[in-house]
């Protein structure tokens, strides 16, 4: 992996140096393969190993510990159909379980609403006292942190439901997360979305996610 990197940013460095306009000194080019190298260890501990991908179903370490609970919703107004997913995440920040969902019609404000409510009955299940929720969506973070009327929301009953679920959390928190920091959750609701996949829990971190975990390293 060292010298992948090794390679990779001398090829750039001698590119830089005949096309670019400034200079790299040697300790930038030192810095960015050690950054590389560091990133692409934490992206590729997320990779499943060969053996078969199992359904979580506890929560290894301690318990007591806090873990983080990424959210979110894709909605595709041309069919009208909404994709949900969440990602669940230790201390350490290693992958745990995720679940993802086509939810049918809707929109991307009840999207977000239904995948905020399907990652806290996951955590919920898996005995979970003490969590960080994560979204996206700064409509429904400001929501939860008030107490505004939902009365005329058309997601009135779930917003009820997850303001019930969090006062059964020892310890929790609802914040908002930057869009460009929540791409693994992201690129699970879009591919659930678009080819209305039903609930699926995964032990592992899917193929098609790999980019996406690689964004939220660098991000």
């Amino acid at each position: 992996m060292l010298g992948v990197a090794v390679l990779w940013w001398m090829w750039r460095w001698r590119n830089h140096r005949v096309f670019g306009d400034n200079h790299w000194t040697l300790n930038q080019v030192l810095r960015n393969i050690l950054r590389d190298v560091t990133v692409w260890k934490k992206v590729l501990l997320q990779l499943p190993s060969q053996q078969p991908a199992a359904v979580a179903s506890s929560i290894p370490g301690n318990a007591a510990d806090a873990y983080r609970l990424t959210t979110d919703g894709s909605w595709d107004p041309l069919r009208n159909r909404m994709g949900c997913a969440v990602v669940l995440w230790n201390g350490n920040g290693d992958w745990v379980s995720a679940i993802s969902m086509c939810a049918g019609p809707g929109c991307a404000f009840l999207a977000e609403v239904a995948a905020l409510e399907m990652g806290l009955q996951h955590a919920m299940d898996l005995d979970i006292h003490n969590l960080e929720c994560y979204s996206d969506c700064f409509q429904l973070v400001s929501l939860l942190l008030t107490d505004s009327d939902t009365s005329t929301f058309w997601a009135r009953d779930s917003i009820d439901r997850i303001r019930s679920m969090l006062g059964r959390f020892h310890s929790i928190h609802i914040l908002h997360a930057q869009r460009e920091k929540n791409n693994t959750a992201d690129g699970l609701a879009r591919e659930a979305r678009k080819i209305g996949s039903p609930t699926q829990i995964w032990g592992r971190p899917p193929s098609f996610v790999y980019d996406c975990l690689y964004l939220d390293a660098v991000s």
